[in-house]
């Protein structure tokens, strides 16, 4: 989506800018760019799995050394919203 303009005859360099504004407002550029900047990409399915199996290990992992004593998890208290 390349926006181009040319200066006519006696044009002043101002116009010139306020007409290259108004191109790339009507181009929609800035409006795509904004909308894909923060876009993230879906995980696809490896990386879900993958993703899963490690929280799952995690957890056994955290539960087991609870367990034994070796940690102590904190406690969470209920929060006014």
């Amino acid at each position: 989506m390349a926006v181009e303009v040319r200066k006519k005859g006696n044009e002043s360099t101002e116009v010139l800018i306020r007409r290259f504004g108004q191109r790339v407002m009507e181009s929609g550029t800035i409006n795509q760019a904004k909308i894909t900047r923060f876009r993230l990409s879906k995980p696809n399915k490896r990386n879900k799995k993958v993703s899963t199996l490690r929280k799952l290990s995690d957890r056994v992992k955290r539960e087991y050394l609870t367990k034994v004593g070796l940690i102590k998890l904190a406690k969470t208290s209920k929060r006014r919203r």
